[in-house]
């Protein structure tokens, strides 16, 4: 038996077709010319079927599916306990239903939040901790000033399935709003596959986001920061929290 979801890309997937016992129009397999159109997208004339099933009873062998074969795949398929509300339901309103069934599932499937880091670099990797608290702590400590430093944005993935995330792209925020984007220097490139419970990096040095900060204020001057805004496979975005940048 097949499965009647797929998960793909952070998403559940429909693995099922709407496949009609008696044709739905002139030329099809099964089709009944004494039946009216509401008749055949009615509930009683559906049937759902995998992709390979449904061309294999309408293209590849049609003339070895009956009606009354198909007719008895549905009640063997069915709960006999079917309402009647359930039976008025049309071709329509099952592919409705199916689609918000599946985005139902899939907004509950990861759930990702984004921090903005600031961190040294050494031997041993990079040690951040959050980017205000870090730039707060520079200016007081001029011995770090020789010490590579890194912006880093942490992807985190809450949920239990995984995504993938396209692309990283940082606004930066003075008197304008300015966007900014490219492939990180010091971690994976992206796009890139986020597993469940799990986190990834996107990583480049400080010192290039300073350098175009201050040329946006000197374009515009004005309260200086950054957004990250971190793009998905699904086509959704989520954003960090706004991060002061004193200059």
């Amino acid at each position: 038996m097949k499965p009647v979801l797929v998960f793909d890309d952070g998403k559940w997937l429909s693995n099922m077709h709407i496949a009609h016992i008696r044709g739905a129009e002139p030329g099809s397999a099964r089709y009944d010319a004494s039946m009216s159109d509401p008749e055949r997208a009615a509930f009683d004339n559906l049937l759902l079927l995998c992709p390979a099933h449904h061309d294999l009873i309408d293209k590849i062998n049609p003339g070895a599916y009956s009606v009354e074969l198909l007719e008895q795949w549905k009640r063997d398929s069915e709960d006999d306990t079917r309402t009647a509300p359930a039976a008025s339901i049309t071709e329509g309103q099952l592919n409705d239903a199916i689609e918000r069934i599946l985005a139902g599932l899939s907004a509950t499937l990861f759930e990702i939040s984004v921090v903005i880091l600031g961190g040294l670099v050494d031997g041993d990797g990079a040690h951040t901790l959050p980017l205000e608290g870090f730039l707060e702590i520079l200016p007081r400590n001029p011995h770090l000033a020789s010490i590579d430093k890194v912006f880093d944005v942490a992807i985190h993935n809450a949920g239990a399935a995984a995504v993938t995330v396209s692309s990283v792209t940082l606004l930066l925020k003075a008197g304008i709003e300015s966007s900014y984007s490219r492939q990180p220097l010091l971690s994976q490139p992206l796009p890139a596959r986020l597993e469940g419970y799990d986190e990834l990096h996107w990583t480049i040095l400080l010192c290039e986001v300073e350098s175009k900060l201050r040329a946006l204020v000197a374009l515009a001057p004005g309260d200086a920061g950054v957004v990250a805004r971190v793009h998905l496979g699904t086509g959704a975005s989520v954003d960090s929290a706004f991060v002061r940048w004193p200059l």
